[in-house]
């Protein structure tokens, strides 16, 4: 028996917690110093690592790693496993009021409960408590019981400082995170979370064959015939679309934008802050859609923006309604994750969406609000323009040049209301993403031009 902890009136009489050096401990575990460690125990052998190891290959009694540590195929040693036949892990549920775990979460039977861990102090409440007071290291109350002020103390808040978002971000190679998405550092990888199985690929994998329910693969390496597993599809019978439709109040999607049922509404997408206000909006605009801010904030410089740009904006905000299952961006310089970072000619474009079809792969799917046909522009401006877009992004674009004024049909002048022009362009982009019929590396299409230009 070591010594007694040295902290008052605890009655622990095994201390093992002592500076990196002494041989004697002088806290227990609850009482401990910050940097002091377990020096009647060997640490884990992973270098560099302190903690208590309790893994090893499977029939040896002494653990050599810790759980972030351990090689492939050890199992806890230290503790008996979950007693399903076959099961390795480390059991904590049994009946209430027993003391020892005797099945895992996954083989646990009905009634059983988490008794090995603690529980929120809340009467009743069987959820293990992760919230205290800053400066705190063990939970007293859960998500739902905890006091006003409270932080979750057991898992640490992303490193960037004033952030409190759950970090998942490290280098390669590492198993904690460091960093949340917002304020991870270049080259950082999501080290929490499964990848794609595609070597050096860290992308999350959401595709696996039909009927399993873990992804293998990411959009860019799943093999012939798989699918999402991880998002149920729309509910309409053979529809493979991604669902964002529900009644109101509900926050999973049932049905796609073509075959919602009436009164339904996008609970996907972020939509205005603005009570009753149900249009999905964009972060430009803090959380509010270009009509609700420029309502509410008459005086911000935006709200001038919103009434120079009032015909793109219109446009922009009526297609990102229309086809909200795609990632929309909207006046930004190109940017391709998977190209290595910003391109280098920054050239933008009014609204852009990367499309995957079944046959014809990857393409940019482009929205230009052209005021007056761009009849303002020099000769060649435009090849010059698509050139460069090109040299950037080396694959297939689809332009829709919309231009929201006034035409000329033969002697006839034109103005259909924007309703109507909305109907054409619906149209052509649900075409576009069912048939693709993409052909040229770019395909510019015009819309509401002088003698022809309206599809």
């Amino acid at each position: 028996m070591g010594k007694k902890c040295k902290e008052k009136e605890c009655t622990v009489k095994n201390a093992v917690f002592n500076y990196r050096g002494s041989k004697g401990g002088i806290y227990c575990k609850n009482h401990k110093v910050d940097g002091m460690i377990d020096v009647k125990h060997p640490p884990c052998e992973y270098e560099g690592c302190d903690t208590r190891p309790l893994y090893n290959e499977r029939g040896q009694k002494k653990g050599r790693f810790c759980v972030d540590h351990k090689l492939k195929g050890m199992i806890d040693v230290k503790h008996p496993p979950c007693e399903h036949e076959g099961c390795d892990t480390r059991p904590s549920y049994n009946l209430r009021g027993q003391k020892k775990g005797r099945f895992c979460v996954k083989h646990k039977i009905n009634g059983m409960i988490d008794v090995v861990s603690p529980t929120c102090e809340h009467e009743g409440c069987d959820t293990q408590p992760v919230y205290n007071l800053r400066g705190q290291k063990k939970g007293r109350f859960c998500v739902n019981h905890k006091l006003y002020d409270m932080i979750d103390v057991l898992h640490p808040p992303c490193e960037h400082e004033g952030c409190g978002t759950q970090p998942v971000y490290n280098v390669r190679g590492q198993k904690k995170g460091r960093f949340c998405v917002n304020h991870k550092l270049k080259g950082m990888i999501d080290v929490k979370n499964p990848t794609c199985e595609h070597e050096e690929c860290d992308t999350q994998p959401v595709y696996n064959v039909r009927g399993q329910k873990k992804g293998r693969f990411c959009v860019n390496h799943k093999l012939y015939d798989m699918i999402d597993v991880l998002h149920p599809p729309c509910e309409h019978e053979g529809c493979g679309t991604q669902p964002v439709y529900n009644v109101r109040g509900q926050k999973k999607g049932r049905f796609c934008v073509n075959h919602k049922l009436k009164g339904m509404i996008d609970v996907q997408s972020p939509t205005c802050e603005h009570e009753s206000c149900d249009t999905i909006v964009m972060k430009k605009y803090d959380g509010y859609c270009t009509h609700c801010f420029a309502n509410l904030f008459p005086n911000d410089p935006r709200t001038a923006e919103i009434r120079t740009k009032s015909k793109e904006i219109q446009w922009v905000n009526a297609i990102i309604q229309q086809f909200p299952t795609l990632d929309w961006i909207w006046d930004k310089p190109l940017y391709v994750d998977f190209s290595g970072g910003c391109c280098a000619s920054k050239r933008r474009i009014d609204l852009r969406a990367l499309v995957e079809h079944p046959h014809q792969g990857l393409f940019w799917l482009c929205i230009e609000i052209d005021e007056n046909q761009h009849r303002g522009y020099e000769d060649g401006y435009e090849i010059m323009r698509y050139n460069d877009l090109f040299l950037d992004f080396s694959g297939k674009y689809v332009f829709l040049r919309i231009n929201p004024d006034p035409f000329q049909e033969g002697l006839d002048r034109k103005d259909p209301p924007f309703e109507e022009r909305l109907v054409i362009v619906d149209r052509e982009i649900q075409d576009i993403m069912k048939n693709g019929g993409v052909e040229e590396l770019i395909d510019v299409r015009h819309f509401f031009y002088n003698d022809g230009g309206s599809l």
